[in-house]
């Protein structure tokens, strides 16, 4: 029996993008984000596919804010419900939970302070794009 035929063919795996140099098309969010992490002060003229889905995005927006609003108002008032209880049942099913949690984190305005010297040795910056979306 041959090991080869169990290995994966590159080739086929990057669907002929790699004996043609050329990288395969973003298929995801982030593979966008990681292709063109730094931008240049110009624009770029919409197409009617590109405006077409500004349109439906812009619809979405829209859409997933008043889910969040819904939600939120549906939690609180579960929350409300259960009070200091941490979970919600039904018989012997458990429905909701909402129980504390404690979290440490440094105080870095403090230790910025404090330390400037170390706070500038240990300080890392990133730079990222942000996607807004303009008012339509």
């Amino acid at each position: 029996m041959n090991q080869q035929q169990f290995l994966p063919d590159p080739q086929k795996e990057a669907g002929g993008h790699v004996l043609k140099r050329k990288a395969p098309k973003p298929r995801s969010l982030h593979d966008v984000q990681s292709l063109y992490p730094i931008s240049k002060a110009t624009g770029c003229q919409v197409t009617k596919d590109i405006q077409q889905d500004v349109e439906i995005l812009a619809l979405i927006y829209k859409a997933k804010k008043k889910l969040i609003e819904r939600e939120e108002i549906t939690k609180a008032r579960i929350m409300a419900y259960m009070k200091k209880h941490e979970i919600l049942l039904d018989g012997k099913t458990v429905l909701a939970t909402w129980k504390g949690q404690n979290r440490s984190i440094p105080d870095m305005e403090r230790f910025k302070a404090d330390h400037p010297a170390l706070y500038g040795q240990y300080k890392k910056d990133q730079t990222f794009r942000v996607f807004k979306l303009k008012e339509i």
